[in-house]
C-alpha cells in the first residue's frame, strides 16, 4: 500500500468568488473565502463537489453500460461513491467515508486589491429594481484577471498502477468543470486551465519487529490538517468536536483501510469495532513512546 500525493493547480478567470460563512466588512452580503492565514482560497470540499458533478455528467454522456478507464463507474469499489463518498441528502449531516481528500486551494499569486461589486434584483411586474434588492459582493478579482490556486490531492492506493489510474480520472473530471465558485450563471469563475501533477508515491512503512511476543504498544497520532470528531449533534449543521480520539474511531479507520486493500465490502475488523471496548487517545497529553518487548 502507498500514500499518493498529487499537486494540482487551477487557473480561474475573474470575476470570481467562493463565499465564506465568516462576516466581512460593513455592508458586504457575500465575502470571499480565506484560510486560517488570511489567504484567499477555494475550499477542497468545493473542488470535490465539482469533480463529482463532472464525473456524473460524463457517465450520463457515455450512456448505460459504457465503461472507460478515464471515468470511474457510478458505484462499487473504485466507483464515484467509493472515491468521493455517498452524496448527502437534504438535512443529512452524517459522516460519509471517502478515499480522495483535497486540501484547500490557496491563491499562489500576489494578493489582489480589494473591490466591491453590486448586483440588483428586478421586479418582474414593474421592470425596476425591487425594494432593498441590492447585493454587495466582495470582489478581489477584476474581470479578465487570471488567478492561480494550488492545492494537493491525497489518497491511499494498493499499487502505483491504481494511483496512476485515479490520477488520470481526476484530471479528466476536473477538465470537464467549466466554472468554480458562486454566481456561475452570470459568468463568474470561469476555469481556464487544470494542471494535475504526477503521483508522488510515499510507501507506507511497516515497522520491523517480532510482534509475536508483544502484548501492547503506544500509539501517537499527529493529524496533518484540522479535523473534527463531533459530539452528539445539538442542532442542524452544528458540530462540536471531542477533545480525544475514541478508540472505536481508530478501529473504524483500520477496518476501512482493510476494506480498501482487500476490495471487499466487509472488512475483517468490522466485528472487532462492535465488540471491543477501546480506550480513547487523549489529545491534551502527548504519549511517551515506550519500547516494545523484545523477542
Amino acid at each position: 500500500m502507498l500514500r499518493a500525493d498529487i499537486d494540482i493547480e487551477l487557473i480561474v478567470e475573474g470575476p470570481f468568488l467562493t463565499q465564506s460563512t465568516a462576516p466581512g466588512g460593513y455592508g458586504l452580503d457575500a465575502v470571499a473565502a480565506r484560510d486560517a492565514d488570511g489567504v484567499l482560497c477555494v475550499h477542497g470540499t468545493h473542488v470535490a463537489g465539482k469533480l463529482r458533478q463532472a464525473w456524473e455528467e460524463l457517465r450520463d454522456a457515455l450512456g448505460q453500460g459504457v465503461e472507460t478507464e478515464r471515468v470511474p463507474p457510478a458505484d462499487g469499489i473504485h466507483g464515484i461513491t467509493d472515491l468521493l463518498g455517498e452524496q448527502l441528502k437534504d438535512g443529512e449531516f452524517e459522516p460519509k467515508f471517502k478515499r480522495l481528500y483535497f486540501s484547500d486551494f490557496r491563491l499562489a499569486d500576489p494578493e489582489p486589491g480589494q473591490g466591491v461589486r453590486y448586483r440588483i434584483g428586478i421586479d418582474d411586474e414593474r421592470g425596476a429594481v425591487r425594494k432593498g434588492a441590492q447585493f454587495a459582493l466582495d470582489s478581489p478579482f477584476r474581470a479578465g484577471r487570471e488567478a492561480r490556486f494550488r492545492g494537493t490531492l491525497r489518497f491511499l492506493a494498493v499499487s502505483r498502477a491504481e494511483a496512476d489510474k485515479i490520477r488520470n480520472q481526476v484530471e479528466c473530471g476536473l477538465q470537464w468543470v467549466p466554472q468554480l465558485g458562486a454566481d456561475c450563471s452570470t459568468g463568474f469563475g470561469r476555469l481556464l486551465t487544470v494542471d494535475v501533477g504526477e503521483v508522488h508515491p510515499r510507501p507506507v512503512k511497516i515497522a520491523e519487529h517480532d510482534w509475536k511476543e508483544a502484548t501492547g504498544f503506544d500509539l501517537a497520532l499527529q493529524p496533518e490538517e484540522p479535523f473534527c470528531i463531533a459530539r452528539r449533534q445539538v442542532d442542524g449543521n452544528l458540530f462540536e468536536s471531542l477533545e480525544e480520539i475514541p478508540g472505536n474511531v481508530i478501529l473504524g479507520c483500520l477496518a476501512r483501510s482493510l476494506q480498501m486493500l482487500s476490495g471487499e465490502k466487509q472488512a475483517t475488523l468490522a466485528n472487532v469495532v462492535e465488540s471491543t471496548p477501546a480506550e480513547p487517545v487523549d489529545l491534551a497529553e502527548p504519549l511517551s513512546p515506550t519500547p516494545l518487548p523484545s523477542g
